[in-house]
């Protein structure tokens, strides 16, 4: 049943948990007029809905509703709910109301208590829905301001369970507290992405974040020049941040948001996977390289070592380059590497590892009689520097170093080592992750085959 239009006053005048109610259950009209829907209310008290909103809407359908004229109080309510046949289940929806949710009306009469103080200042206390806060302030206009703001919070809290935002509230606010109130350290890549995201839409207050504000940062994005992958990974990143407001903080912030955005990304055409990458240096290539390194005296870093110790061993060179001689073990022909990268544990996960064959004794030389100190005394970013101006100066075309990963990994399978084994070795996690370094063809097949009819 459909009755008696409802006129939206306006922030000013409508209360925060009348203008949630009006959300939730009201239908808006042709001409900006809205509608309640009784039948909603009644059953929704009868089921044992949430009281406090059976309640709001109540006092909604009473403070807001003009029939027929603007007269409000008793007169009013009596002249709306003579718009009502008794079978309607009014009758039953006030009894409810009336028998429980007294507590409630109650609450909504426990107004902010304000006290002058011998210094001239004011108190302001408030007490709602058993939750205290109190503060003190120069004068009581401020004073009675900031008792509206909270009062007006924790009606908020009491309706949906979450916490308004402060008004003035931005995105760079809420990264930033994230970052001060995470107990996990971040990486490289997650710390650029958060500082990327405050300079973009860190003005934008929380209250204000929409699906607009996230579609403008992706055409910023793309006018930047990333890339699908790219910005998938960036509204992830500010998807976690989201998610801890909402879940950690309990602020009513829209959790979704950057998902939906992320969706989004497919129907504009753009890649969020990135392609899987088959590239292996060949041994032509390699030799080029050797040459090229041994030929240049300017070259600092014994980058054959570099590249030669990353194919015996699968490392990344980020992991070679971290190594420290009392990461290795001696006796056992083992090496510990730390911070070894994982997608869902970024540091302390450290790996102990075998130097096989070419491995060890590439290392061996290297440990002589020292206790600590790097090994190879190299930088991630020197090691990466000078491989790709090797290449660029070769004309080696998509040469990476990481490429010699999935070298390394493909060699372990061709030389019979079984997928734990292989998996032990690069750190892989599961299958999945470790199929995209495999690159077997038939002819590996035939090898394996041969061994194990020969052993």
């Amino acid at each position: 049943m459909q009755v008696g239009p409802i006129h939206h006053r306006g922030d000013a005048e409508f209360p925060a948990y009348m203008y949630l109610i009006y959300k939730d259950i009201f239908q808006v009209g042709d001409q900006g007029k809205s509608y309640v829907l009784l039948h909603w209310c009644t059953r929704g008290a009868h089921k044992g809905h949430n009281g406090y909103r059976c309640w709001a809407l109540y006092r909604c359908i009473v403070a807001h509703t003009l029939v027929g004229s603007s007269a409000g109080g008793s007169a009013g309510e009596m002249e709306f709910f003579s718009e009502f046949p008794s079978s309607s289940g009014l009758a039953s929806f006030l009894r409810i109301m009336a028998a429980g949710s007294q507590p409630l009306m109650n609450e909504e009469l426990n107004m902010a208590t304000f006290t002058k103080l011998k210094s001239g200042k004011w108190r302001a206390q408030v007490r709602k829905f058993g939750v205290y806060r109190g503060a003190t302030f120069t004068t009581k206009t401020e004073a009675k301001a900031w008792a509206e703001v909270v009062e007006r919070q924790l009606i908020h809290v009491a309706a949906v369970g979450y916490s308004q935002p402060p008004k003035d509230a931005t995105v760079d606010d809420l990264i930033c507290k994230y970052i001060e109130m995470s107990v996990a350290r971040f990486g490289k890549t997650k710390t650029a992405t958060l500082d990327m995201l405050i300079k973009k839409i860190g003005h934008v207050r929380l209250r204000e974040l929409n699906a607009l504000v996230m579609r403008d940062f992706v055409d910023s994005r793309i006018e930047d020049g990333a890339g699908g992958v790219t910005i998938a990974a960036d509204l992830s990143f500010l998807s976690s941040v989201l998610k801890w407001a909402r879940h950690s903080r309990r602020l009513d912030i829209p959790v979704r948001l950057a998902l939906e955005a992320r969706e989004s990304l497919k129907h504009m055409g753009l890649m969020t996977r990135s392609s899987e990458r088959s590239r292996e240096p060949t041994d032509a290539e390699l030799d080029q390289l050797y040459a090229h390194w041994a030929q240049n005296p300017r070259q600092i870093i014994d980058m054959t070592i570099m590249v030669k110790f990353a194919l015996a061993t699968g490392m990344r060179q980020g992991e070679i380059a971290r190594i420290k001689v009392e990461d290795v073990n001696r006796r056992l022909r083992t090496v510990l590497i730390r911070d070894r990268k994982d997608p869902k544990k970024k540091h302390g996960n450290n790996q102990v590892v075998p130097l096989l064959g070419d491995a060890w004794e590439i290392l061996e030389p290297y440990l002589s009689n020292r206790m600590r100190g790097s090994i190879f005394g190299v930088k991630e970013a020197s090691v990466s520097a000078a491989f790709t101006r090797a290449c660029k100066q070769l004309g080696i075309q998509d040469l990476r170093f990481h490429d010699l990963r999935h070298k390394a990994t493909a060699d372990f399978f061709r030389h019979g080592l079984a997928i734990p084994h292989v998996a032990l070795m690069t750190g892989h996690k599961t299958w999945a992750m470790l199929k995209r370094y495999t690159e077997i063809n038939a002819a590996d097949v035939h090898s394996a085959s041969a061994r194990l009819a020969t052993a």
